[in-house]
């Protein structure tokens, strides 16, 4: 992370261990946000700066990451995702491109091995799982967490779309039943999940469109269980197709710290 943020940014973080976002924002103080609190650095970005951090998270190559800068993020190493924000334009059929970069929102990854455990045993006879929260919760850390256990008793496939959730695998310890596909939308996966590579379980983060429903819904219909977040603050306000789906619904919140499970219903 000192790479990517520079000695200038990095130098005032008090732990570096403990951060799970960084807000960069053109011409205010940067923003640390920890499972515990939040605080600011006494620096200010300037524009400078955050072209030269976008061009190190690029490797210096941004042809490469033309795809993901159009869905509004980078995947940097280590599981970290940097988040978009500035003036843009849409072009060549609906790509977004950046002129002016002014906002930036890194997102760094933990693993903490056995946080699913007040789930309680939800692997013997598993069972479709969404997890849902408002963001910042702790959705994609549970889910990982969910995955590691599922993955040493079932074949599971780890969906990761946006390269968040256990893309560098080498850093997150997954079960041995594990395999991940990374890049690449839910929508298209159905026919060549089945047929390739077979499996009992399939886990995904951050359900959105109504593309990622229906994708959902033909892995269930196929017999393969799904284990999923999606962003809410109650089990109301789940599109119907979520709550045909899903058996199981395990709300989290922040309070009083990221990561507390506030409930957990089932059918």
């Amino acid at each position: 992370m000192e790479k990517l943020l520079g000695e200038q940014v990095f130098s005032y973080i008090k732990d570096p261990t403990e951060v799970c976002e960084i807000r960069l924002r053109l011409g205010s103080m940067v923003e640390i946000i920890t499972s515990k609190n939040n605080y600011h650095l006494p620096y200010r970005p300037t524009k400078e700066y955050l072209d030269d951090l976008i061009k190190r998270a690029m490797s210096y190559s941004p042809y490469a990451y033309e795809e993901e800068v159009s869905a509004g993020y980078i995947h940097y190493k280590g599981g970290i995702r940097i988040g978009i924000a500035g003036t843009g334009s849409v072009r060549n059929g609906g790509k977004i491109t950046f002129r002016t970069i002014t906002s930036l929102c890194i997102r760094i990854p933990h693993q903490f091995i056995g946080i699913s455990l007040p789930v309680g045993d939800f692997y013997s006879d598993y069972k479709n799982t969404l997890v849902i929260s408002p963001p910042c919760c702790g959705k994609t850390t549970l889910i990982r967490d969910m995955g590691r256990v599922l993955s040493e008793r079932y074949q599971t496939l780890f969906i990761d779309e946006r390269g968040e959730l256990c893309s560098d695998r080498g850093i997150f310890t997954l079960g041995d039943k594990s395999d991940v596909i990374c890049g690449i939308p839910k929508e298209y996966l159905y026919e060549n999940v089945i047929r390739a590579m077979s499996p009992e379980v399939v886990i995904c983060d951050e359900l959105f469109s109504e593309n990622d429903f229906v994708a959902i819904s033909s892995f269930n219909r196929a017999g393969i269980k799904c284990l999923a977040s999606y962003h809410a603050d109650s089990i109301d306000k789940l599109p119907d197709i979520l709550k045909q789906v899903f058996d199981i619904f395990i709300i989290l919140t922040n309070k009083p710290c990221i990561g507390t499970i506030k409930g957990v219903k089932r059918k």
